[in-house]
């Protein structure tokens, strides 16, 4: 029996009442409340970094309109480079903040991620004129990084050199960017974390590489980086 010095304080008089309950119920439970600013801090440094990855992937569909003479493809497209990267660098440098990322967050950032990418990843077609209006530009720019294939150009083959360079980059990341982003970019951005679910580590994370038996002292469940 515990002596009168180390029982637990009851609730305070008056209008604290409800949120001493408020708040014993969230230690009873150890539930985790992110704040919003840290959450907003935190989707923004990792948006922005895959934004300005994306940006630096049209690099290379830039240098092909070049060596095929297509000289205002690869200017525009040049273009579209530079502001994916420098609006991504701002989210990414600027107004982010690395740090470990929830659950929540971690399914936030995935999807606020490939949202931002296939928005930025339509300039191309829309600064060369390859397609012609945004909901177009938009669907050929998700049918390429969900690789689903679909496309609303007639004749591909008709477009510049550069376009179809991009239109074969935003299939490749679309198929292999999201393995690298979760096992490799992620991790080194100071973002990667296992969420390891199970009644002894409930609300709980845990960073590092796994041990040995794939799991830390105590805990089920499996690894999953964001």
């Amino acid at each position: 029996m515990s002596s009168p010095s180390q029982r637990r304080p009851g609730p305070p008089a008056g209008g604290g009442r409800r949120w001493w309950r408020y708040r014993e119920l969230l230690s009873e439970t150890r539930f985790f409340v992110p704040r919003p600013g840290r959450m907003f801090h935190h989707l923004s440094y990792v948006t922005g970094a895959v934004v300005a990855a994306a940006g630096a992937a049209m690099l290379p569909a830039a240098a092909v309109s070049l060596i095929y003479r297509e000289w205002a493809a690869a200017g525009w497209i040049a273009l579209a480079a530079a502001a994916t990267v420098l609006c991504g660098a701002v989210g990414w440098r600027v107004v982010g903040r690395s740090g470990e990322l929830t659950t929540k967050e971690g399914f936030a950032a995935v999807g606020l991620a490939w949202f931002a990418m296939s928005i930025f990843g339509m300039l191309p077609y829309l600064l060369t004129g390859s397609v012609d209006n945004l909901t177009n530009a938009y669907f050929e720019t998700v049918s390429g990084f969900s690789t689903t294939g679909a496309t609303v150009v007639p004749d591909p083959a008709a477009l510049p050199h550069g376009i179809l360079m991009w239109r074969s980059l935003t299939q490749w990341l679309g198929g292999m960017g999201v393995i690298i982003l979760s096992l490799a970019v992620l991790p080194l951005l100071g973002v990667g974390a296992c969420s390891w679910p199970g009644p002894s580590r409930r609300g709980r994370s845990w960073t590092g590489s796994p041990p040995a038996s794939g799991r830390p002292p105590g805990a089920s469940g499996t690894c999953t980086r964001w």
